[in-house]
């Protein structure tokens, strides 16, 4: 007894462009989805969150009050420094949103003296309901010009 199946040419050919259809679509919600977690974690360092009123000092020799953020808030702005180093860098199939300057580590994940300001993962947080839909969206349009 032999069986014939009908259409597997039509099938391949639909699974070929849907792998590449995949790819692309997945890419463009990583890229996205970075984006708007960069968005995010930029405006919770520009909001003023309370906290503590000190005096930062510069190399300059000038002095500046700053309200520092209370743990668990983001941090406060001070010289922008932090919020111009935040940057989404995407890899082959990565996104990396995050910051090169030294203390960011120390803001974000606390240290022995101070708690935690997170940015990065309070922007992730407030963005995860937002990414997901970017993905499920992806994967529909994927399928969608697969069969097309």
């Amino acid at each position: 007894m032999t069986a014939e199946v009908e259409g597997m040419a039509e099938l391949k050919r639909n699974l070929a462009k849907l792998e590449i259809n995949f790819g692309k679509e997945i890419k463009s919600a990583l890229i996205f989805g970075g984006l708007l977690v960069e968005t995010q974690a930029k405006q919770n360092i520009q909001e003023v969150n309370p906290g503590k009123q000190v005096t930062r000092y510069r190399n300059s020799g000038t002095k500046k009050a700053h309200i520092a953020a209370g743990a668990g808030e983001s941090p406060n702005t001070d010289t922008g420094n932090l919020i111009r180093s935040i940057t989404t860098e995407v890899k082959e199939e990565s996104v990396f949103v995050g910051t090169s300057v030294k203390y960011a580590e120390a803001l974000e994940f606390g240290t022995i003296n101070m708690k935690p300001r997170p940015f990065l993962h309070k922007a992730l947080l407030a963005k995860q309901s937002k990414i997901n839909k970017l993905f499920i969206k992806a994967a529909k349009d994927a399928i969608n010009a697969s069969t097309n």
